[in-house]
């Protein structure tokens, strides 16, 4: 298919320079009265080609760096979750993490208003606090407990009316328990912490996360529905990049 195009190319471009080589030979013999036959036909059409393939690869060269700039933007954000694009705005104030958050959210479902209206509640959360852990771009591959102590040891409803999470921190809980409950409960020796570890995952009712997206519906005004959705682009995320699922693709790609 290359060669074919290739030489199509060449054919444009021949029977360009062909005729445009004969139109500009015309005006200079019409003007200064200056044989253009032979040799000089010949130049002159050789040098119109070459101009046209000049043209041409200059061109091509600029499609291809903007493809790759492309590229290189969407790698540079591949394994960074919402929260962290958030916490860097907040920190850099540059509009492409800005950009970046919005683009993932309407790739979900979400209008741009919506999109807007949630990253603008999710940057107020860090207005009071700034959760620096957030702006490590290896955020997504780092526990979210430590297991020397009990993990958010207060109960859930107090986190619900006194805590603010971001809704990347959230899924990254969840997903720690579910995931330690799964492969690890039989090395957690503290009772309470293997409790709590329990209660915050599907099979001990997972009311943190329920009651948390819930309330973040109500004061955004965002149908539970699309942060269910986004809650899920997270999961699927850190399925992606932290235990390397080979099945799951980048949700925002």
């Amino acid at each position: 298919m290359n060669i074919v195009k290739e030489i199509m190319k060449i054919m444009l471009f021949l029977t360009v320079s062909f005729f445009g080589s004969a139109f500009i030979a015309g005006i200079i013999e019409a003007f200064f009265n200056i044989e253009t036959g032979g040799w000089f036909g010949l130049i002159l059409m050789a040098g119109m080609f070459c101009v046209l393939e000049i043209a041409f690869r200059g061109n091509r060269g600029k499609q291809n760096k903007t493809a790759k700039r492309g590229s290189d933007e969407f790698n540079e954000f591949h394994d960074l979750m919402c929260g962290s694009l958030v916490a860097l705005y907040n920190k850099t104030h540059d509009s492409c993490y800005d950009i970046e958050y919005r683009r993932r959210l309407m790739k979900l479902g979400f209008s741009n208003e919506e999109a807007t209206n949630l990253f603008l509640f999710e940057l107020m959360i860090l207005k009071s606090d700034r959760k620096e852990f957030l702006t490590d771009p290896k955020y997504i591959y780092k526990p979210a407990f430590d297991y020397k102590t009990v993990p958010l040891p207060q109960n859930d409803s107090w986190y619900t009316e006194h805590q603010m999470f971001l809704l990347s921190e959230l899924v990254k809980i969840w997903d720690e328990a579910e995931y330690t409950w799964t492969y690890s409960k039989d090395k957690l020796t503290d009772a309470a912490i293997k409790n709590r570890v329990y209660s915050l995952t599907r099979y001990g009712g997972g009311n943190l996360v329920i009651s948390y997206l819930e309330m973040m519906s109500e004061k955004t005004h965002t149908d539970i529905e699309l942060l269910k959705a986004y809650a899920k682009a997270e999961q699927d995320l850190i399925y992606k990049y932290r235990w390397k699922v080979e099945a799951v693709e980048n949700p925002y790609q």
